[in-house]
């Protein structure tokens, strides 16, 4: 996430206290003798060492800011903003890289740059501790009220970097997948709706040839699955539809289309198949009434078959099942698609209207060639007189493509 609020000037003062601090002596993270070895919080004989010059890096403390999958403002009253900062914890993913003289901070919303001289101790302490450090501890009883608040303001950026999250005040508010698509979403969903879009969604599943591995990840994030084999009618009240075919030709899949079409129904679902050799797909999403339809998709299909006598097979044709189980032949490849099967459901339910990966007719395919993994995206359109889908269909009228056009002729 982009965070458009400047804390470059924050960092570089709380580090200015810190590292130096207003007498321009150094803070609470050293002494400002390099041969002191006292107490890193505090040296009780520090006012009456003589004072130096500014260490090189002790005033370079900045964030740098990496835009992630989304960007925009974090919304106000986020947990950033608002948290008590007595209980922190680390967040999911979160990494401290030290050298000589500086610190870098990998939070899930920026990284941060501090000096290590003056703030070491303070962050050795501070991931020991899983990121809940009491500042009111005897450990830092020589520090003094401006000290503490100076180091609080230095875990309040690391709170903003995304370094640090607020412990929550109920357990499930911030399970680690839930931090994870907090920070994928670019904080614009708050951990405690994405939380209950997870426990409160259902995907019922249309068929029976699920990608092994699939059911125990749902499970991970909470979504339940409805089992519904060929009842269409038992879908109802899902929040999606995934429809598990034999392959890409079964004919459950032209049913279930039919069935969406007659019915007028709104629903979101998506299908998926067993690999065709080194390749699948995640997708299409299909949006009932605002989308490409299933049909559309194998006209668009064959459409861009190379072979025309193949074209009326690809687009019409319907699979005889072998009883040979695609799912079993690559165990690795197998789950891999189950992994990502799974991942763009949980974001379509976690992150609707946010993340843009389940746009109406987006689908991505994955394939193993001989210099690696490619990835592929792309999008079905809707068919102008589709048979299943288009009013338009077996009318002589002429399809109107420019709306807006139209109304001014």
């Amino acid at each position: 996430m982009l965070d458009q609020r400047d804390t470059s000037d924050v960092a570089v003062d709380v580090t200015w206290r810190i590292g130096i601090g207003h007498d321009g002596q150094r803070g609470p993270g050293t002494c400002c003798r390099a041969d002191c070895r006292r107490s890193a919080f505090g040296c009780p004989r520090r006012s009456g060492h003589q004072r130096h010059h500014r260490a090189p890096g002790a005033r370079t403390g900045r964030t740098t800011h990496r835009p992630r999958n989304s960007i925009g403002p974090r919304p106000e009253g986020s947990a950033h903003m608002t948290t008590n900062l007595h209980r922190t914890r680390l967040a999911a993913g979160s990494r401290a890289v030290a050298s000589e003289d500086q610190l870098m901070i990998v939070g899930a919303d920026a990284t941060t740059l501090l000096p290590t001289n003056a703030l070491t101790t303070f962050m050795t302490e501070l991931i020991a501790s899983g990121g809940d450090l009491d500042l009111r501890s005897e450990e830092f009883a020589n520090i003094d009220e401006r000290q503490r608040h100076s180091l609080t303001e230095v875990r309040t950026l690391l709170l903003d970097a995304g370094f640090l999250e607020p412990i929550p005040s109920t357990p499930t508010a911030a399970r680690p997948c839930v931090t994870s698509l907090f920070a994928r979403g670019g904080g614009q969903v708050d951990k405690e709706e994405i939380d209950r879009r997870l426990r409160e969604s259902t995907v019922a599943i249309v068929g029976d040839h699920i990608p092994p591995g699939f059911d125990s990840t749902m499970d991970e994030y909470g979504v339940a699955l409805r089992r519904v084999g060929r009842d269409f009618d038992a879908t109802t009240g899902s929040t999606l539809t995934l429809v598990a075919a034999y392959d890409e030709y079964d004919s459950i899949l032209t049913q279930w289309n039919t069935h969406l079409v007659s019915q007028e129904a709104e629903a979101v679902w998506l299908c998926a198949v067993p690999p065709a050799g080194n390749s699948f797909s995640v997708g299409p999403w299909f949006y009932s009434g605002r989308s490409a339809c299933h049909t559309c998709y194998r006209m668009r299909r064959a459409s861009t078959d190379h072979n025309s006598e193949l074209r009326p097979l690809v687009a019409h044709g319907s699979s005889l099942p072998t009883g040979i189980d695609a799912f079993g032949t690559d165990p690795a490849f197998n789950q891999m698609q189950a992994n990502l099967l799974a991942d763009a459901i949980v974001r379509h339910i976690a992150l609707d209207g946010v993340f843009g990966q389940a746009e109406p007719g987006h689908f991505a395919t994955y394939e193993y060639t001989l210099t690696g993994l490619t990835v592929e995206n792309h999008r079905i359109l809707r068919v102008p007189r589709c048979p299943d889908c288009s009013r338009a269909h077996g009318t002589g009228h002429p399809q109107v493509w420019f709306h807006q056009e139209a109304e001014h002729s």
